[in-house]
């Protein structure tokens, strides 16, 4: 993948992968999951089994190649005698490993490759293995102290839920494919790594001291991760939330998925884009019942190396308290809380949390509506930001809104060292909140959006060629295309994922995977043998995909 792309991992994988390609399922699939009275879970494929712990249905990507190029994944879990909300977390992973197997190792293999390419030897150093196993057991002790503290009950689930996965897909790899705990570790914590490999390995990480400005255009934007709208319209009649990833276009093998537990927590159903062995969403794009909360999030870079020293094993990876948040919280408040304690500066990103419990049609904005948090080692700073949205809308775009936020993470010394001033930003406009190209652009062309098509138009929207805020250039769009810059990136703004009021109290979005053709007005991306550097294994070959809506199928 490309080198300046965020995340890395795993000892050589000796499988045959067009063999795991032909065993990926054609079709939607059932399967369920039942537990011994010992605790010992098994897969039955094809059944929905009597008393079984969990249930489960598949449909692969394949099913959707002239719809959306998602696949979907839907589990649900039941607190079927003696089994503990453990046992369920655990169960939904085993079935989500024995199901989705032959996908999982096709996005690890890919994602291992980006990793790898991280390091000068293309191999993740062994000092990665020990962290990993010291936050595992961190986390392991604090939910055993703390058993009744609902945000460690949260976190021990989504760890049991990963011990069940590792054990479900070992159940059905071949015996050359069979995979550790720590190879998924790394997975899951590929947000985390971003912050993580800087924090281990300090010579790795970029010289923002010295870099020349091409270098640092560049890293910026191979390391810009997504943008985020939410928008109310005008009369007060529809409040949309959507979100668009970038990232490496190593990572378009695709799951939409749904997980429910049997529970009392208020999101203990939860809905989200995702990818194939991924616990969590890291675009992100969440929708969470009966909470009635939506969270998107976008990634901020941190220049100031020195506040790594607050990156700890100690703590909970982003994509925990993420997932914590989302089970436990019933406010944006509750939810920013929850996301501040334990914080593992890794991952460092901006939350938009929406209560929609908190909107009516037609009627004004209740507090809370609107959540707004940033993230960075040794601090987390959140604020009910609805007075903000009342205005019309909210976007996050990569730059910190909080100003201690944008102080500390060191955005105003790298401008300084290019004579970068407010009034004469040149090329380093994109680090500017108010100026930023997508800043300027939401500014513009948010009150074009009437409906939920237009609001989806806006966010799969480059206009480079003709929009004098694209400045002739892919990457300074609301969905960017680094493959169409030069030089070239295989990186850049890979999906959409939108929802209205209705879809997200019914817990339905409207999906689509693949870089933007921005209205047919660019070509579609497609592979060619001189991309082949970058793995892309299970990938479409060509994406022109449209916008499809997931609902979420009764099991």
């Amino acid at each position: 993948l490309e080198g300046g792309d965020r995340p890395c991992f795993m000892r050589g994988i000796s499988a045959i992968l067009v063999a795991a390609a032909a065993a990926v399922a054609s079709a939607t699939t059932i399967g369920s999951v039942t537990m011994d009275s010992s605790g010992n879970l098994a897969f039955h494929s094809g059944v929905k089994v009597a008393g079984a712990i969990a249930v489960g249905s598949f449909t692969d990507q394949e099913e959707n190649a002239k719809a959306s190029g998602f696949g979907q994944l839907t589990i649900k879990a039941t607190a079927v005698p003696q089994a503990t909300l453990n046992d369920q977390f655990r169960a939904m992973g085993y079935l989500e490993g024995a199901m989705t197997h032959a996908r999982m190792l096709q996005h690890y293999t890919n994602i291992k490759s980006w990793i790898d390419g991280n390091f000068a030897n293309h191999t993740v150093p062994p000092a990665f293995e020990p962290w990993f196993k010291t936050q595992d057991a961190w986390v392991r002790s604090q939910a055993a102290a703390n058993p009744s503290d609902p945000r460690w009950q949260a976190m021990i689930g989504v760890v049991s839920q990963l011990d069940g996965l590792v054990d479900g897909y070992n159940s059905q790899a071949a015996p050359a494919d069979q995979l550790t705990l720590y190879d998924w570790q790394l997975l899951q914590a590929t947000g985390d790594l971003f912050d993580l490999i800087p924090r281990i390995m300090p010579k790795m990480a970029p010289d923002w001291d010295t870099m020349p400005l091409h270098e640092v255009l560049a890293t910026v934007r191979n390391n810009s991760h997504c943008s985020a709208l939410i928008k109310v319209l005008g009369d007060m009649s529809e409040l949309y939330m959507s979100h668009v990833a970038w990232f490496s276009y190593g990572s378009m093998v695709r799951i939409y998925k749904s997980y429910e537990v049997d529970s009392g927590f208020p999101g203990t159903h939860t809905a989200f884009s995702s990818y194939p062995g991924l616990l969590s969403s890291l675009d992100d794009f969440y929708m969470n019942s009966p909470s009635q909360l939506g969270m998107v999030q976008t990634t901020n870079n941190v220049f100031n190396k020195a506040l790594y020293v607050h990156v700890t094993p100690q703590s909970l990876w982003a994509w925990q308290r993420v997932r914590g948040a989302n089970f436990v919280a019933n406010s944006g408040k509750d939810w920013v809380d929850i996301i501040r304690a334990d914080n593992s500066g890794t991952y460092n990103n901006a939350y938009m949390t929406v209560d929609y419990k908190q909107f009516t049609a037609g009627q004004a904005l209740r507090n809370g509506t609107l959540w707004y948090s940033e993230q960075i080692p040794g601090l987390v700073m959140g604020a009910d930001v609805t007075d903000y949205l009342v205005k019309g809308y909210w976007a996050s775009y990569n730059v910190p809104y909080f100003q201690e936020i944008y102080q500390r993470s060191g955005y105003p010394e790298l401008l300084a060292r290019f004579g970068a001033t407010a009034g004469n930003l040149g090329q380093l406009s994109g680090l500017n909140y108010q100026m930023a190209p997508r800043a300027q652009i939401f500014r513009r062309d948010n009150g074009k959006v009437v409906d939920l098509d237009s609001f989806k138009d806006l966010m799969r929207s480059n206009n480079y060629k003709t929009d004098p805020y694209g400045h002739n250039n892919p990457w300074d769009a609301i969905c960017s295309r680094g493959d169409l810059a030069t030089p070239q990136s295989l990186n850049g703004c890979y999906d959409g994922k939108a929802a209205d009021s209705g879809m997200v109290r019914s817990m339905v979005a409207d999906i689509v995977n693949g870089p933007t053709t921005s209205g047919g007005t660019l070509p579609p991306f497609k592979w060619t043998p001189a991309l082949n550097a970058t793995k892309h294994e299970g990938e479409f070959e060509v994406f022109d995909f449209d916008w499809q809506r997931m609902v979420i199928p009764s099991l």
